[in-house]
């Protein structure tokens, strides 16, 4: 694993020493006899420094492992994922929206990451490259053999529940609760539910990776030996009272492993750092905290039965392999998957009074289109002030999940982790009954005793573009139909005169 590194600066990386050509992208003849591929992210055209591209040295090109593409079944595919949004696919609801957490459908007997994927809504559309979609997954058992390209997007992967072992043509990353990974478009993955199908050697230094990490400031020499090495991790509090069992893996009632969490798929554009403006140099999300996988290969000569997935416009096709995919012995570029751990979010504050704009929780950005917003740990210090989030209607749409915990603005208990709430475009919110009570209950004095949030880790997908909900999120068993009682209980005291 490679740290250090904001999306979209340049990585070398060789799982063979050598791998990589000394001179020139595609020479006659690459080093081990590798063949050379690049995977374009833009136009070639595209200025500088928006151009996205890698060069990859596999054993075979992709073309070589080519078969005709066929509609994927319900064995390799999911049946309620969208790519296009209007009015005929999708429905206009203005009023707030909440879904508790998926549990395993029992219409199936197991579930993976791919085929448990259930759109929640979206805008735009993949064909137009414009616009994004919001999905969720829920999945008990692993992808083995098959592999997904996702020719529609970029993905942006939340876990909240269980560890994602995703082997990617770059190589592997484990995603643990607590951190979010991104999947470029056309960068070929698949995710399993342990780390089985991983050697030895590449599973070592991932046990450490799944406890939070915290950033108290100065540091200890211990971490100061390890910037190079991302995964030597802080027990906290809120580490152990959320970490995994020893494989790293939750369990289901009948023992098996279980994933779940949330994803934001990107129809246009890459994520990438926002720009910092007058906060300065150093806030939010520092580039030191990103990883990326070393390069890493498997089965370039062993025959195997392996299954390729193209989500495209929507829909899913399914092609036979000869061998894995996951064969590139080197790369350099700027298209690659990497991991993010939410909890070194180095959040900005109001230090004086009033509750500042969720935009200053921003960790990623889709420029104009999508902002992926982080409530890490913090503290809240403004004096006299209402200090839960505001009441609010915006102009952007918020979808909000919790990764653990309980979020300071929704204390009634219907929010919950693995949940979700849908707010669109000037749909009223804010926090409930009895976030509002405790608050307005809360003793102030002219200088108010700072409070530290540290027993919740949640995330907002903000974006400029109004969603439209799928037919799935409004029937789903998990809506929450009564979300909006959460709020009829705010006190009404204003002692001010009836009319004016």
């Amino acid at each position: 694993m490679t740290s250090g590194v904001a999306p979209g600066e340049h990585v070398t990386s060789e799982a063979l020493a050598g791998a990589l050509p000394r001179q020139g992208l595609n020479p006659h003849h690459c080093p081990y006899q590798l063949y050379a591929e690049q995977l374009s992210g833009t136009a070639f055209t595209a200025p500088r420094a928006q151009n996205r591209r890698t060069w990859l040295y596999r054993a075979r090109p992709c073309v070589a492992t080519s078969t005709s593409f066929a509609p994927a079944t319900r064995k390799f595919a999911p049946t309620e994922v969208l790519a296009h949004f209007s009015h005929d696919s999708a429905t206009a609801i203005p009023n707030a929206m909440r879904w508790k957490p998926r549990t395993l459908e029992q219409t199936r007997t197991t579930q993976t990451f791919l085929t448990s994927l259930k759109t929640v809504c979206g805008s735009g559309s993949a064909e137009t490259r414009s616009g994004f979609a919001i999905h969720t997954y829920a999945a008990d058992t692993n992808m083995d053999s098959v592999t997904l390209c996702n020719a529609d997007g970029e993905m942006l992967v939340v876990p909240q529940e269980g560890t994602l072992y995703v082997r990617t043509e770059m190589g592997r990353l484990a995603v643990p609760p607590g951190f979010c990974c991104v999947l470029p478009r056309g960068v070929r993955f698949s995710v399993d539910l342990s780390d089985e199908l991983w050697p030895k050697a590449a599973c070592a230094s991932v046990a450490a990776a799944f406890l939070p990490q915290e950033h108290e400031g100065g540091g200890s020499d211990d971490d100061d030996n390890n910037n190079n090495n991302n995964n030597k991790a802080t027990t906290t509090t809120a580490a152990k009272r959320h970490k995994p069992e020893a494989n790293g893996q939750h369990k289901t009632p009948d023992n098996n492993p279980f994933i779940r969490g949330y994803i934001l798929e990107s129809f246009s554009g890459h994520f990438q750092l926002p720009d910092l403006g007058v906060l300065g140099a150093n806030a939010l999300a520092h580039p030191r905290d990103f990883e990326v996988p070393a390069a890493a290969f498997e089965g370039a000569r062993v025959p195997g039965e392996h299954f390729l997935i193209q989500k495209f416009l929507g829909s899913f096709h399914v092609a036979k392999l000869p061998s894995s995919p996951f064969d590139v012995a080197a790369y350099h570029g700027n298209v690659y998957p990497y991991r993010y751990d939410l909890r070194s979010f180095c959040p900005m504050v109001n230090a004086r009074y009033d509750h500042a704009d969720p935009s200053v929780h921003t960790a990623l950005t889709v420029p104009n289109l999508l902002d992926f917003v982080v409530f890490a740990p913090r503290w809240l210090v403004a004096e006299q002030t209402f200090r839960p989030p505001y009441f609010h209607r915006n102009v952007s749409s918020e979808y909000m999940g919790l990764i653990y915990g309980m979020y300071e603005a929704k204390q009634s208990g219907g929010f919950q982790p693995g949940g979700a709430s849908l707010h669109v475009c000037m749909t009223p919110h804010g926090p409930d009954a009895e976030a509002c009570k405790a608050e307005l209950n809360r003793e102030t004095t002219p200088h108010d005793t700072p409070q530290r949030l540290d027993g919740a880790l949640a995330f907002m997908f903000e974006s400029a573009s109004i969603p439209r909900v799928t037919p799935w999120s409004v029937d789903a068993v998990e809506r929450d139909v009564d979300y909006e009682s959460c709020w009829r209980d705010i006190p009404v005291s204003f002692d001010g005169p009836e009319t004016l």
